[in-house]
């Protein structure tokens, strides 16, 4: 399935997102209680590919303390993806996919 580019950028942002949640060990539960989420609301921009609200970006990033400014720049520099089953990275720890 091809993604059409706004999604394809969505997915980008969240796959950045994923890296810095295994970088810094962050669980999905602790993400949920960090960034004030609903953990359903939570997993459907973490693992679908669908838009993301900018509030729910800011939310993210500071709950793992990152700039959302410095997602953003790194999900445009990465290589483009058109295919959903590319463009995820399975998590090689189950601890981070409560």
């Amino acid at each position: 399935m091809s993604l059409e580019p706004p999604l394809a950028f969505a997915r980008a942002v969240m796959d950045v997102i994923h890296e810095e949640r295994r970088r810094k060990r962050v669980t999905v539960d602790e993400l949920v209680r960090l960034g004030g989420f609903n953990r359903s609301t939570l997993l459907r921009y973490l693992y679908e590919d669908r838009d993301v609200p900018l509030s729910a970006l800011h939310r993210i990033a500071t709950a793992l303390d990152v700039d959302p400014a410095d997602i953003v720049a790194r999900a445009v520099r990465r290589p483009a993806t058109t295919d959903a089953a590319e463009a995820r990275e399975p998590e090689s720890d189950t601890m981070f996919d409560d």
